[in-house]
């Protein structure tokens, strides 16, 4: 059997476990508390990181949009522009083609007169002739613009030659 110092003894040693055991899990709370706060103060800081980086990303984008719209408005005063000027030459090209068309009637008219008058109604060789010497009067002086796909030779001409 077991004598009571041995009891005791036993007690004795058995109290510091638990003294050391309670200090320790004290350590250990106090550790955890410890590393609670650490990782707290981890999320706060890639929390305010990333609201920051919101933040950022929401200051450039509106920084973009204005650059885009002020784009945009820069285009279409342009596009109103070139438009403003493809409608004035277009007016311009009316007006050019009708003195054209105008200039050709007169020039029909003043050729057919000029053909009744001197050459007569029945003599067709000598409207053709009349017509191949005014030719050769107009050639050495009539320069062709580059862009333009007329003849040089005027369509009252072209007509009477064709008689």
């Amino acid at each position: 059997m077991t004598s009571v110092s041995e009891v005791t003894d036993t007690r004795v040693a058995a109290i510091p476990d638990v003294a050391e055991a309670k200090n320790t899990e004290a350590d250990v709370v106090d550790r955890a508390a410890d590393v609670v706060d650490r990782a707290a103060d981890v999320v706060d800081r890639a929390g305010n990181a990333i609201v920051e980086l919101v933040n950022r990303a929401a200051n450039n984008g509106e920084a973009n949009l204005l650059a885009a719209q002020e784009t945009a408005e820069k285009l279409a005063y342009q596009l109103r522009a070139a438009q403003g000027r493809i409608n004035e030459l277009e007016a311009n090209v009316r007006y050019y083609q009708d003195r054209t068309e105008r200039a050709e009637k007169w020039m029909h008219q003043i050729s057919s007169e000029i053909h009744r008058k001197f050459l007569g109604a029945d003599d067709t060789d000598s409207a053709r002739r009349m017509a191949e010497r005014l030719q050769n009067l107009d050639k050495p002086r009539v320069m062709l613009r580059p862009s333009r796909r007329e003849p040089a030779t005027p369509s009252f001409l072209r007509r009477l030659a064709k008689r």
